[in-house]
């Protein structure tokens, strides 16, 4: 009876180490998001009115007037080099927007999506329009690309 207690704490143990090994899940890369970057001529970011409620995605909760634009290759090069190491997540509640990204192409917008800046202290939330995927990179990363893309 104690070799069969024994054996069973081994083989416990071998599962167990095994288990570890494993790779942790990961969500799937935002195709759309990739795709929207990939196809746009201008991504213009819009800065939220003050006096707005923070989960409000209408547009007219925005400022109308751009006050930063990726307007050249390189730029839209540069903001799609700041998702390269992004943590991925999943479903994403509780972000705020206080900036909606805007995908243009020409002038026809084709995608746009939101950026939380406050809930997380370093580090800026991107996310779909439904929450349903997001992407976090670094708070100072992106306050040096909005520096670069700020019209004057």
């Amino acid at each position: 009876m104690r070799n069969f207690f024994i054996i069973i704490l081994i083989q416990l143990t071998i599962i167990s180490c095994n288990q570890k090994n494993k790779k942790t899940w990961q969500p799937r890369k935002d195709e759309q998001f990739y795709g929207a970057v990939d196809s746009c001529t201008k991504i213009v970011f819009l800065t939220k009115k003050e006096n707005q409620h923070e989960y409000s995605h209408d547009d007219s909760a925005f400022v109308a007037k751009e006050k930063y634009a990726a307007e050249n290759k390189v730029q839209i090069q540069n903001f799609k080099s700041l998702f390269k190491n992004a943590e991925r997540t999943a479903y994403c509640p509780d972000s705020k927007s206080n900036y909606m990204i805007v995908f243009l192409n020409k002038k026809k917008q084709i995608k746009q999506y939101f950026a939380d800046t406050i809930k997380l202290k370093d580090r800026v939330i991107v996310f779909q329009t439904g929450y349903q995927s997001s992407q976090i990179i670094g708070k100072t990363a992106w306050n040096n690309f909005l520096e670069e893309v700020k019209l004057k």
